[in-house]
């Protein structure tokens, strides 16, 4: 019910926020604070019921959420209680309303936090904050009083919501803003005798009646629908979008598949939310959808396709959807791209052996995330070593650049690579011409997306290094890159992906399955495999510092607890909710499990996980945490990694949890197996699949704490061979090899 009224603070936010322009336009305070349009940060948070200086809430979930920007710097959101770090966010909802009142530049402004309320809290200061790298501005500062949980007499009055069935649910505020969703079996009445048959109510899903009298979630649904591709429909390829969805007997699909012709059947990722289905449908959103995104070449515009989804119960029973025929377009042929209006000759002058080699890296993002983490941990090695001078250019800004300034690293804001043939010549021969005004050496680029960056290189002659962490083929990454898009776009502005595979001096992986499967896409590619690694020094420290046993005991585990950390953001690659359901499943044979799911961001997604949790019932043992700088906290307090993603290469969780001891439970996927070992420092599961996700779990939370013991001591061996030392030592001898050249 808390996160009904989460989503309800959310659409009020959004409701006044027109009222909130004026007062921001008009220099107006906010909860006691002056706004002003010409400040360098601008924003506001807002909550349910705040009456200055004061903020009522129950123990529980309290929900804030707001916007913050800067239209030459990037902001950081932090919350403090009393002075104390709670929880830091970078701004990045879409907020078309606050862009359209003050500028694009605060399109990815908005920002929301879920803190957990405890009694202690009361009498504590909180206190929101947006920082950049040169100004600080609080929204404000309130004293917590935290209401009683239960009717004290005069101490507090507060509306019961009865829910569900009988839990008391303290609403501070007025009833009519909290949606009450409920139900009733009233006919049949339990032991009653019935004289038959009669048929009380008809529910229609999908062409098929189901006889049910009472509320949907006594209806064991078996259905499903493809939504897309459409029967006889004409799609642009060379990639088809299917996604649908699957309900067997009332609950989600243990394994679908897509079968298209003759082909080997393909996976679907499952257990996506539609909550479209809920009441219509289905009692809850547990996740009936299903995605994939199909590459299909070699077809003539002629060629009829035919596609079936095949989904397989847990129970056994199947669901095969009605067959869905259509047309696929090939992209046409590639032009000849258009010279650049800035056409020259570039003259390389001649590098003196003497001076320092400089580097140039071209990376998509300074945010918080694992290919900004690996690059900057390699930068940072490296420059302390004196290796090179470098320089970074990135499309967008981020929170990474103030550390790589202070480091003497060089950092240039640009753009996104242009869709557009002209304009994409021209932004090449404008980077070869950054390049070659700082006599740059050699070029890194750092992500799939930013083949820009190789190309740049090539037309001055310089070698270049790309590295790629993407786990996509060629067509279903273009299509993820340039969106809706890609339809329109002029395939010889796709094509350059593909060309920049085989001019770079060389393509780094971080798996050898990754690089094995862009080998074969393209044979000329030079690919190589150089694992990275991550600061095991400072991991060290941190668990000489810190008492696990007491940071287990300030999060209220037990002893007894066998605490399963899933460490990465909520999205539906890294497959959050199929992990929830099948670990309520387990939880009668298993009931000191505990599940932490740390990474949780306010997005469609993020929500649906939080409310599956709520649904189920199982909030004392699921436990959902926002993006926490301070994570090493939640490795130092777990016994076990879990990951369920369907598409990862090597993630750098897996790294740090092992060098913290912890054991890996995860899909086999990628560069899993090459640092995971069944049975000896984790346990392997096949992606998407239920069932295995739910034998991966009983695997884990049956071993004994002898055996747990010792796969936690195998894992921290085997980390050792993590030191981000190897990785830069290894990028080393690469750039001097080509210096030298």
């Amino acid at each position: 019910m808390a996160l009904d009224i989460e989503a309800k603070i959310l659409r009020r936010v959004s409701n006044r926020v027109g009222q909130e322009m004026e007062r921001l336009r008009g220099g107006t305070r906010r909860f006691g604070r002056p706004i002003s349009s010409s400040a360098s940060i601008l924003g506001y948070w807002e909550l349910d019921a705040v009456e200055e200086p004061e903020i009522s809430t129950p123990p529980g979930i309290l929900t804030i959420s707001g916007w913050a920007a800067s239209e030459d710097e990037s902001v950081d959101v932090a919350v403090r209680l009393s002075g104390k770090l709670l929880a830091l966010a970078v701004p990045i909802l879409y907020r078309p309303d606050v862009a359209e009142a003050v500028g694009d530049f605060a399109a990815k402004s908005g920002w929301s936090f879920d803190l957990e309320v405890s009694p202690s809290w009361a009498g504590e200061v909180l206190e929101v904050v947006a920082v950049t790298a040169r100004s600080r501005r609080s929204f404000g500062r309130w004293t917590i009083r935290v209401l009683p949980t239960e009717d004290s007499g005069d101490q507090c009055e507060t509306d019961v919501v009865v829910i569900d069935g009988g839990d008391d649910l303290l609403v501070s505020g007025v009833v009519e803003d909290v949606e009450v969703r409920d139900g009733s079996l009233d006919e049949p009445c339990s032991g009653a005798v019935i004289a038959g048959p009669v048929v009380e109510d008809v529910v229609v899903v999908d062409g098929g009646d189901l006889l049910v009298s009472g509320a949907v979630e006594d209806v064991a649904v078996t259905d499903g629908s493809v939504d897309e591709p459409c029967s006889g429909a004409v799609i642009a390829g060379p990639v088809v979008q299917v996604n649908g969805w699957v309900v067997i007997d009332g609950q989600a699909a243990d394994v679908i598949e897509i079968c298209i012709d003759d082909q080997p059947p393909i996976r679907a990722r499952r257990c996506d939310p539609r909550p479209d289905l809920v009441d219509a449908v289905v009692a809850q959103d547990f996740g009936a959808g299903y995605y994939e995104l199909v590459a299909i070449r070699g077809t003539a515009a002629t060629d009829q396709i035919t596609l079936k989804v095949r989904a397989v119960g847990r129970s056994g029973k199947i669901w095969n959807s009605t067959p869905v025929t259509f047309t696929v377009v090939q992209p046409a042929q590639p032009a000849e791209l258009p010279k650049a209006a800035f056409a020259r000759d570039f003259e390389v002058p001649v590098r003196e052996p003497s001076v320092r080699p400089r580097i140039c890296i071209f990376t998509h993002s300074l945010s918080i995330g694992g290919a900004e983490l690996y690059l900057e941990e390699l930068l940072l090695r490296l420059t302390a070593a004196g290796v090179a001078d470098f320089m970074v250019i990135c499309p967008e800004d981020g929170v990474m650049r103030t550390a790589l300034e202070e480091a003497g690293i060089a950092v240039h804001i640009g753009s996104d690579p242009p869709s557009d043939a002209r304009r994409y010549v021209d932004r090449v021969a404008e980077l070869s011409s950054v390049l070659l005004a700082w006599r740059c050496d050699v070029v890194m680029v750092n992500t799939m997306g930013q083949f820009i960056g190789v190309e740049a290189a090539s037309a001055l002659g310089l070698p270049s290094v790309w590295v790629i962490h993407e786990s996509f083929g060629i067509d279903v990454f273009n299509r993820l890159l340039w969106g809706d898009r890609r339809a329109e776009m002029p395939e010889e502005v796709v094509e350059r992906l593909r060309v920049a595979l085989t001019t770079a001096d060389a393509v780094i992986f971080e798996s050898e399955a990754t690089r094995e499967m862009l080998q074969q896409m393209e044979p000329a590619a030079r690919t190589r495999c150089i694992r990275y690694g991550i600061e095991l020094d400072k991991i060290t420290q941190y668990e000489q510092t810190h008492d696990r046993d007491a940071i287990r005991r300030a999060f209220g585990f037990s002893p007894a607890d066998r605490v399963l950390l899933c460490m990465g953001t909520l999205t539906e690659r890294k497959a959050q909710i199929p992990l929830v359901n099948e670990f309520a499943t387990v939880l009668d044979e298993f009931p000191n499990a505990k599940l932490v799911l740390v990474g949780y961001v306010p997005t469609a997604y993020g929500i649906a996980v939080k409310r599956r949790v709520a649904e189920l019932g199982i909030e004392d043992s699921v436990h959902v945490i926002d993006v926490d700088p301070d994570h090493y906290r939640w490795y130092a307090c777990a016994d076990i990694l879990v990951n369920a993603s369907d598409s990862e290469s090597l993630p750098r969780t897996f790294l740090e949890g092992m060098a913290f001891g912890l054991p890996i439970l995860a899909t086999d996927i990628f560069g899993t197996a090459e640092v995971v070992s069944d049975g000896s420092t984790g346990w392997l599961f096949e992606p998407r699949c239920g069932s295995q996700l739910r034998e991966g779990l009983c695997r884990a939370l049956e071993c004994s704490e002898t055996e747990l013991s010792e796969m936690s001591a195998q894992s921290r061996s085997a980390s050792r061979s993590f030191d981000g030392q190897g990785y830069a030592t290894e990028y080393k001898d690469l750039f001097l090899e080509l210096v030298r050249r």
